[in-house]
């Protein structure tokens, strides 16, 4: 586990797997069975937090353990699927791991440390309105809420959606 502290926050984090690269960087990596859609993680909200999180964690937090020292310079999906399992994350551009075959399908960052400090203001940003009360019921239409949803029937923001 992990600790990522956050203005008044303090969570505890469950990372999936670390890699410690040869160049001397680290690979977060988290498993999904599923598909996974990296755009969530570039949107005016931050609507997949998981490895942005694990990210900020490892980037910012002094640690004893040696390996939480080294630079995260790729994030990942491990899809573990039996069609195509592939890895495809976001990768710090300007670390010698961009040419990684292994690390195609990653989209690179030219402002490795801005994306992040932009994940940390999103993040800290929900977390204070949390905090606040705001639960408002704002879902992203391009996850497509409604599709599962057993109170369609009296959800008032269907009609919002539609």
């Amino acid at each position: 586990t992990i600790d990522l502290k956050l203005a008044d926050w303090r969570l505890t984090l469950r990372v999936d797997r670390i890699d410690q690269l040869e160049e001397g960087y680290l690979q977060i990596i988290d498993y999904k069975t599923g598909t996974t859609s990296l755009q969530q993680w570039f949107q005016e909200r931050l609507l997949s937090p998981q490895l942005p999180a694990y990210c900020m964690a490892l980037s910012s937090q002094p640690s004893a353990d040696a390996i939480a020292t080294l630079p995260v310079a790729a994030v990942s999906f491990a899809q573990v699927t039996k069609a195509n399992p592939t890895f495809k994350g976001a990768i710090d551009a300007k670390s010698e791991i961009s040419d990684r075959k292994e690390l195609a399908k990653h989209i690179p960052l030219q402002a490795w440390s801005k994306q992040i400090e932009q994940w940390t203001h999103q993040l800290t940003s929900a977390l204070y309105s949390y905090q606040q009360g705001d639960a408002a019921v704002d879902p992203d239409p391009s996850t497509q809420p409604c599709q599962f949803c057993a109170y369609s029937d009296s959800c008032r923001i269907k009609t919002v959606l539609l």
